[in-house]
């Protein structure tokens, strides 16, 4: 059966999306290429770090926007994402546009839309969930040009098409980054040693258990939905803390003295825990959800 050229657009948009699975570094095209179906500005993927601060991977013609976006505070003011994120937007699943989230009166006089957008040619925004992951949200975002019209009911059905595509691409992409750790070896050299050790993606989960780190499971030290746990108050924040730095590639307090943590101590035996970064140069995935 023949597609017609806007099938067509939207078929070479999706293979875009699954071609950056085993290549995140596609992604900004594939965004440009979902941007051009709706004939937007640009596009964005937008998530929420375990620490609460956001990441963004853009288009290419949002780049300039995205470093004053970075460089002079208005990912504080960005009135659209701070609503998105106290309505649940990043884990809903839910389309949404400007209208949804606030009023033309704080469009035309909100300094976020004012000055930030208009100097930058942005015009209406939309977005929809597309979180690989459940203690993750990210949202794939689009970016209207100054003067179009808020994005219609049918534009975010399509919106929401896209976005199951970019999901299953997303969650492919971990599916690969598991695959590679597979593929180092490090299973068989870990197996091997005598001391418990955990890997864990960039996400936090745990990707891989040697012999002795599953003998440590109990107690203190737990694996709760896919997460290393630590239930000793004040050390268990202390070990989220520093997994939250390494995830988002900030390794100096980590590699410059890895300083043992304390967990427990007892008459027979104490468990000491040591995070170190792992960033194996042949897995370029690795850079998603830094």
């Amino acid at each position: 059966m023949d597609t017609g050229p806007a099938d067509g657009r939207l078929i070479a948009v999706i293979e875009s999306i699954y071609d950056a699975a085993s290549d995140p570094l596609r992604w900004p095209q594939a965004l440009k290429a979902i941007a051009d179906q709706f004939g937007d500005a640009g596009a964005l993927l937008m998530w929420r770090r375990a620490d609460n601060s956001y990441a963004t991977i853009v288009s290419p013609d949002l780049v300039e926007a995205q470093r004053d976006y970075e460089a002079n505070g208005w990912m504080m003011r960005d009135t659209g994402a701070l609503r998105a994120t106290e309505r649940g937007y990043f884990f809903s699943g839910h389309p949404y546009a400007t209208r949804h989230l606030c009023s033309e009166q704080e469009i035309d006089t909100d300094s976020f839309f004012v000055q930030f957008r208009i100097r930058h040619g942005l015009g209406p925004f939309a977005g929809v969930a597309v979180s690989p992951d459940a203690e993750i949200g990210v949202l794939l975002s689009l970016q209207g040009k100054v003067g179009r019209r808020d994005y219609s009911d049918a534009e975010l059905d399509l919106l929401s098409r896209i976005g199951r595509h970019v999901e299953k691409s997303l969650r492919l992409t971990i599916r690969l980054i598991d695959a590679e750790l597979a593929k180092f070896g490090l299973g068989d050299a870990l197996a091997r040693l005598g001391i418990g050790v955990f890997v864990l993606d960039s996400l936090g989960r745990v990707v891989f258990c040697n012999p002795a780190g599953q003998a440590l499971l109990g107690g203190d030290l737990q694996i709760a939905r896919d997460r290393l746990r630590i239930r000793t108050g004040a050390t268990g924040a202390a070990i989220d803390d520093m997994i939250a730095l390494a995830a988002r590639d900030d390794h100096r307090h980590v590699v410059a003295d890895p300083k043992p943590i304390l967990v427990s101590s007892g008459t027979t035996s104490r468990l000491v825990v040591y995070l170190l970064p792992i960033s194996p140069q042949a897995s370029p995935a690795q850079m998603l959800f830094s």
